[in-house]
């Protein structure tokens, strides 16, 4: 089927017939969603163990979905934590992760080859390859952690609808703690 979706059955979809096709080629999988489940161009971080961390997802044509590591950079993390509303703007992100460090995900790979420059809004506002038009390996998929946007030593109290009660967090490095 076409990349943008525009099929509403599989009957709809032009088929090409492989020649020379292993054994494999009989199989064919299909993981179907229900779109629409976010909002187009949003992302979020999911799996990780604080708030600022995890496998990078973002929404593209009503589906979530992951971003292929390929090409990825220091650029591109720092516009998605920019995105996050998470992150020090004068500092980037913390670290990226290449792999699958927050599990592979189970959502299809909707974004690879990433070229941010720094001052686009949202990861779907950099160039980049969309489905269907490249490869990647579900041990790709793209993990970050951000920066809070707090000084070292900083306090809060957190977890509470009261103005004098709640968690105490202190900022370490740039991150809330306990």
């Amino acid at each position: 089927c076409s990349s943008d979706f525009s099929e509403s059955k599989l009957t709809e979809c032009d088929v090409n017939i492989a020649t020379g096709c292993t054994k494999y080629c009989d199989s064919v999988r299909l993981k179907c969603f229900n779109p629409p489940q976010c909002e187009e161009g949003s992302s979020r971080l999911v799996n990780g163990t604080i708030e600022q961390e995890g496998r990078l997802e973002v929404c593209v044509n009503g589906v979530w979905g992951t971003v292929c590591s390929s090409g990825w950079n220091v650029l591109d993390a720092y516009v998605a934590c920019k995105q996050l509303g998470k992150g020090n703007s004068n500092r980037g992100p913390l670290i990226w992760y290449n792999s699958n460090q927050f599990s592979d995900g189970y959502y299809p790979i909707v974004v690879s080859n990433a070229g941010c420059n720094g001052w686009e809004r949202a990861i779907t506002d950099c160039t980049h390859n969309s489905y269907g038009e490249y490869y990647c390996a579900r041990t790709q998929v793209i993990g970050i952690q951000c920066y809070d946007d707090c000084e070292d030593g900083d306090i809060r109290l957190t977890g509470s609808d009261r103005e004098h009660e709640g968690t105490v967090e202190i900022c370490v490095d740039s991150l809330w703690g306990m």
